[in-house]
């Protein structure tokens, strides 16, 4: 079983980037280097302490510094958001490819993302739209990420 120091030693530059939370706790760790994703199980609430599905791989110490101590890096998610999950985000460059209102392969950036909520739904349905730089309002499921 690894120790604290051998988790420093392999994930050098990975940051925290999610904390999930239930009865079975992962924490998810990104590297926006090398854009790799490692996910650990740090708690499993159904069994007793240091047992159940817990990542087998580290020591319990190692575990509780990843779940207690990392904070969660707010630009490291930023950056995987864009970077792995290709989500569309103000100042992104994109280009159109489908719809009918708008021709297919307009090209802008995104000035601004909103919400719209649908009325008489309930506030249930809702549906992203993007502003570009020439005035465009475009569902962000017709829009394709060409860069950041």
């Amino acid at each position: 079983m690894k120790k604290l120091n051998d988790f420093f030693n392999d994930f050098r530059g990975y940051k925290k980037i999610m904390h999930t939370a239930g009865s079975l706790i992962e924490c998810i760790l990104y590297n926006p280097n090398t854009k790799k994703v490692a996910s650990f199980v740090v708690d499993d609430y159904e069994y007793t302490y240091g047992e159940g599905l817990i990542n087998r791989d580290y020591d319990l110490e190692t575990l509780e510094y990843i779940r207690y101590n990392m904070q969660i890096d707010s630009e490291a998610l930023k950056h995987y958001k864009i970077h792995v999950l290709k989500e569309i985000t103000e100042g992104a460059q994109v280009e159109v490819v489908r719809g009918k209102k708008y021709p297919i392969g307009l090209r802008g950036t995104v000035k601004e993302i909103y919400t719209y909520i649908v009325p008489n739904t309930y506030n249930k349905v809702r549906v992203q739209y993007a502003i570009l730089n020439s005035g465009e309002k475009i569902n962000v499921k017709n829009l394709k990420l060409i860069e950041c």
